[in-house]
């Protein structure tokens, strides 16, 4: 979208229902020495921040963790976050800060597995390679409740816990469901719940600087404490209406009203393209606003405690989004489809798939599934993230996508699942497409499926099929000379019988994993 012209860079500005205009403060951020005492009195080494959102976990954690010569390591978990695989390369990629390497290993097995991810296995290679952590080092998994959507990605968490000697501190809206109320009472875990983790009326003077304690001890009682509205209220001026409802949750909506209609109009609109976009940084900020635009709207936005830096991240609090999106389509501040595309491009371009899926599934761009994961599909099969695939290819159907990339992606699947008379099914129902491109590749997949389903005759035609077309159209995803191999390979090997009476399933298990590694590197030839 073109940038933003910028009429006033006051911090005030005429609300659109007639109030006086208010001058906004800037957000204080305090410590909170009652809530570091509590953490360093615990020896446990999982420590837990559980509760609703806006009651400063994150930023706790990163005070925490910066204090007394510690040293962190921090992943932020994500919607993706239920596979298995996508998890244990984020918490890998992360644990590199302090133990570097630590996901060479992991990233070469998922690459070489011919079936799922086992969470087990998983966890012990990790567990290994993260056996020389730092005494001084946390673990930071923020976001936790993303993870216990996920029964196996909670149990790969805690498998872990249990084999590497890493210390971990946890941010959630929800307990993991491995710890128990008696691992808490026993101190083998420590656990900062939404009562600790409320405000009292000294800290909320802080927020405030309300050196009477007055206006302080009267809000906590009403928000019951809760670290965001204190804050808020800090950002807009502690004055209350007398008919509003004194509830925390009326309280939060009436300090964000009031300080987003003391914003600026431009930095009001720039907030509403920003709302859209699931991860922000700086160079996706000026993208979507200009250059001078951006600066004013970042700008404003930190101060007033509505983005935060970190890093080179910007986080945009879940609440503050819940709320622009609504507050900003109130206003008429619409968002347009070019600022939406250049989210998606930016996405693509630092292969951050599960961003792009994200705007992509809450903005209806469904025409757009598609070319993503056309570009992420092979990185997906080499990380086996067979459950993402999964849920993307849900997704298209519950849109009826009906297209031949999808039925390409869910035959790679069930093969790797072991189910290869699907596999081959539907690759073949991808390869009817005739004005496809992943012909090629859909015949190849069937024909690896049929063989691998001891049904030589039919994988041998498949393969010379895919090789006719290769010979024709020169693919990418594999060659002809791979394929030449492959149909050299089935037509000098004796038939295998299936593993049901001559060879034990464990036997059997492994005969399959070789034919699959053989035609996987024939596949892959180049």
């Amino acid at each position: 979208m073109p940038p933003i012209s910028l009429t006033s860079q006051e911090m005030t500005t005429e609300t659109t229902i007639g109030r006086a205009p208010r001058r906004l403060k800037t957000r204080r951020i305090i410590e909170r020495p009652r809530l570091f005492a509590l953490l360093d009195a615990s020896s446990a080494r999982l420590k837990t921040l559980v509760a609703p959102a806006g009651y400063g976990k994150t930023t706790l954690a990163e005070q925490w963790v910066a204090r007394d010569g510690r040293r962190s390591a921090w992943f932020t978990a994500r919607h993706s976050s239920t596979d298995v695989a996508a998890l244990a390369l984020g918490i890998a990629e992360a644990a590199k800060a302090l133990v570097p390497d630590c996901d060479v290993r992991l990233r070469e097995h998922l690459r070489a597995l011919p079936a799922p991810a086992d969470v087990r296995t998983i966890a012990e290679i990790l567990g290994e390679d993260l056996a020389s952590w730092p005494e001084d080092g946390w673990l930071v998994i923020d976001e936790y409740d993303e993870i216990a959507r996920g029964a196996s990605s909670e149990r790969l968490v805690a498998m872990l816990i249990e084999l590497a000697p890493v210390q971990v501190l946890i941010a959630s809206r929800q307990r993991p469901a491995w710890i128990s109320a008696r691992d808490i009472l026993y101190g083998d875990y420590l656990e900062l719940g939404q009562s600790a983790l409320s405000m009292d009326s000294s800290e909320a003077a802080q927020v405030l600087a309300d050196e009477q304690g007055r206006v302080a001890s009267g809000l906590v009682a009403l928000a019951d404490g809760w670290p965001a509205v204190i804050g808020l209220a800090a950002v807009a001026g502690a004055d209350v209406d007398r008919d509003v409802e004194q509830v925390p949750e009326s309280l939060y909506r009436f300090f964000a009203d009031e300080v987003y209609l003391a914003l600026p109009e431009v930095v009001r609109a720039g907030l509403a393209q920003l709302a859209a976009a699931p991860v922000l940084d700086d160079e996706l900020v000026v993208e979507l606003l200009g250059t001078e635009t951006a600066a004013t709207v970042r700008d404003a936005a930190v101060e007033v405690g509505i983005l935060v830096e970190r890093g080179r991240r910007l986080d945009l609090h879940p609440l503050c989004r819940s709320f622009l999106e609504e507050r900003s389509e109130q206003l008429g501040f619409v968002l347009t489809g070019d600022s939406l595309i250049s989210c998606l491009e930016h996405y693509r371009a630092r292969r951050d798939w599960d961003a792009a899926f994200d705007l992509i599934d809450r903005r209806g761009l469904v025409d757009q599934l598609e070319g993503v994961l056309r570009d992420a599909l092979d990185e997906f099969l080499d990380t086996a993230r067979l459950s993402t695939i999964e849920e993307w290819c849900r997704a298209a159907a519950s849109r009826d996508l009906d297209r031949p990339l999808f039925l390409l992606a869910r035959a790679e699947v069930s093969l790797r699942r072991g189910r290869y008379t699907m596999a081959q099914s539907l690759a073949e129902a991808a390869a009817v497409h005739r004005d496809s491109d992943l012909v090629f590749r859909a015949l190849s997949v069937a024909a690896r499926s049929a063989h691998l389903a001891s049904r030589e005759e039919e994988g041998l035609e498949l393969y010379r099929r895919a090789e006719a077309v290769a010979k024709g159209e020169r693919p990418s995803g594999a060659t002809p000379s791979g394929v030449s191999s492959c149909v050299r390979l089935i037509s000098n090997c004796p038939r295998v019988t299936p593993c049901t009476s001559r060879y034990s399933r464990e036997s059997g298990d492994r005969m399959r994993a070789t034919q699959f590694a053989l035609l996987r590197a024939a596949w892959r030839t180049r």
